[in-house]
């Protein structure tokens, strides 16, 4: 009986869930979270001899064939067939030419995994029968300014050995605990403190990627013109130029210092024009719209000090505020006039928790909701009509499909240009796949009727290939797919 979700249980968000069902009206059947490996994994795969580890255990083989899609994992949980895998690989750095030769001589497909975190539906097998995993490519080396890591190497790790040495990448995507430097690479991903540090792709120097007709290795330097080679294909590319196995990136030194602001404004959109006009961006600014924020508000306890706060935005005129939090290190952030300032507390509260927050979606799951989450970017001047576009669309879809639900979104990753709006939705269950997907793009048609982004860090996977045409035709070869 495998555990699909990941992360904690969710017991530390029992009261936020139980805060969020109360006052919303949602409800659903619980679920324990577990589902049992379906029939047709369980009889044994073919016996043959291939050049690397392999599994063919069916409930390795079952973990290996699905992501932490809500899509995915609402069909594990309606019992739905999923796609089977007939064999995980957990190749080392020598075994990969020859295993991604034979794969390819036999017409064979595979799967790249990393952390398993995907929330794309990469990992949906289709008719990939195989699985990379990539947990066998490890290995740190770090010097002055950059440091080469195994694909296989997940994000505490990397982070640990850098801090021993007074460096830091950088990167802090929601996932860092469990997701790797290879699906970084490979999905074009973004931290939360990529305002300061950038995206995956402004930290790269070179990869390497294994592929069947050879390997392709990147040339160590700190920039040059002209082409950087083709090893720069990877990024992005979600699996489909091959296997990265290496990757060289930048660092810096670690922060000596961090300091913690919050605004609270009368809307989302007041909150909006107040980033757009900010000179220098902070390490991170999270802008919270009102129901994000109402919850945040609500489930921040009932003590004193927050009382105090809840009565003083009160006294403010801000019955229904939009919440700020900044971080930035080495001094605080130079912010302009505007908004209600409640102090570092609001912001020091988020980062303690901000690696945690899947553990809120697994107890919703577990308490029969459905979560889900969307993101996209747009130019500033678009943001708020986007915005409202996509609450209005998915209140239709809604209604459309039957069921009732409620839409969140918060603003981060800031460029002079615009930002990511990243959208998150709670269903009532029991909820089927059709609904969900329904609801899906219907969202994601209105990010691009309103000038958005198909997607802003998650990655195309198949959830959003419909949508994305042909944008992988020109570097597919192998049909090695998916982190």
């Amino acid at each position: 009986m495998p555990f699909i979700l990941y992360g904690s249980s969710g017991e530390n968000f029992a009261a936020e869930a139980d805060y969020i069902m109360s006052a919303f009206g949602l409800s659903g059947q619980p679920w324990d979270g577990t589902v049992r490996v379906p029939e047709h994994f369980r009889p044994a795969a073919p016996e043959e001899t291939w050049p690397s580890d392999v599994s063919t255990d069916p409930v390795d083989r079952f973990m290996h064939s699905i992501g932490k899609s809500s899509v995915e994992i609402l069909m594990a949980r309606n019992g739905h067939r999923i796609g089977r895998v007939d064999a995980v690989f957990r190749p080392r750095y020598g075994d990969l030419p020859a295993l991604l030769e034979r794969l390819h001589a036999s017409g064979s497909r595979a799967t790249v995994f990393g952390g398993g975190t995907s929330v794309t539906g990469a990992l949906i097998p289709g008719q990939r029968r195989f699985v990379i995993d990539t947990s066998n490519l490890r290995g740190i080396s770090v010097s002055k300014g950059r440091c080469t890591v195994g694909a296989g190497m997940r994000g505490p790790e990397i982070e640990g050995a850098l801090n021993r040495e007074n460096w830091t990448l950088g990167h802090f995507p929601e996932s860092f605990m469990h997701s790797t430097a290879g699906g970084w690479v490979s999905t074009k991903a973004t931290g939360q403190e990529s305002n300061q540090y950038g995206g995956i792709e402004d930290m790269v120097i070179s990869a390497t990627c294994v592929r069947s007709d050879g390997t392709v290795e990147g040339h160590e330097v700190p920039r040059e013109s002209g082409p950087n080679g083709r090893w720069a294909q990877a990024i992005g590319s979600e699996g489909r130029f091959g296997v990265i196995t290496t990757v060289t990136l930048r660092t810096h030194r670690l922060p000596r210092s961090r300091f913690y602001a919050s605004r609270f404004f009368r809307s989302f959109e007041e909150g909006i024009g107040f980033l757009s006009s900010l000179d220098r961006f902070p390490t991170v600014a999270r802008l919270s719209d009102t129901v994000e924020t109402g919850i945040s508000l609500a489930v921040a306890g009932d003590g004193a000090l927050t009382s105090l706060a809840r009565r003083y935005l009160r006294f403010r005129g801000l019955g229904d505020p939009s919440m700020l939090v900044v971080v930035n290190n080495e001094m605080p952030a130079k912010l302009p006039d505007g908004g209600v300032s409640l102090g570092a507390l609001p912001a020091r509260k988020w980062e303690e928790g901000r690696f945690q927050r899947p553990g809120l979606a697994n107890r919703l799951w577990m308490s029969g909701v459905v979560p889900d989450t969307l993101e996209t970017s747009a130019d500033w001047d678009r943001l708020p009509g986007l915005y409202h576009g996509v609450r209005e669309a998915f209140g239709n879809a809604c209604s459309a499909e039957g069921i009732r639900g409620i839409i969140m979104a918060h603003v981060s990753h800031l460029y002079t240009s615009g930002a990511c709006m990243y959208f998150t939705f709670l269903l009532q269950g029991p909820l089927g796949v059709g609904q969900l997907v329904g609801v899906r793009n219907s969202v994601v048609r209105a990010f691009l009727r309103h000038g958005g982004s198909l997607t802003h860090h998650h990655g195309i996977g198949r959830l959003l290939l419909p949508f994305a045409k042909h944008a992988f035709d020109h570097i597919e070869r192998d049909g090695v797919v998916g982190w």
